[in-house]
């Protein structure tokens, strides 16, 4: 009488019946707490690499959540990606200087 992907009722209470915990059921909470666990070890190492630069992550009581230890990561990243462009800005401006004087030198010795 049911058509498929519907569920039977259960005569006594016309609720829905429940499939009691399936090996599919089980198998997939394992994956996920496996998953859960792999996540938080993640977040800890990462709450580690942060302590060691920021000191006030070091000093509170309580342990930051995972939101806070991410968006820190975050920031980390993003400042030591401006470093590097700043680095290779002012190397472009260092060579490109080095150039012109050399062109300049160049051209007056020719004189």
């Amino acid at each position: 009488m049911s058509a498929v992907g519907e569920r039977a009722l259960d005569p006594a209470t016309s609720e829905p019946r429940k499939r009691k915990g399936s090996l599919c059921d089980i198998s997939g909470q394992s994956v996920e707490k496996r998953r859960r666990e792999l996540e938080c070890r993640y977040i800890d190492e990462l709450a580690e690499l942060l302590s060691a630069n920021m000191g006030d992550i070091a000093s509170l009581n309580v342990q930051p959540d995972k939101c806070h230890i991410l968006k820190s990561t975050v920031d980390q990243i993003q400042q030591i990606k401006r470093r590097e462009q700043d680095h290779t800005n002012a190397s472009h401006r260092v060579a490109a200087a080095e150039s012109v004087s050399n062109i300049t030198r160049g051209q007056g010795a020719e004189e």
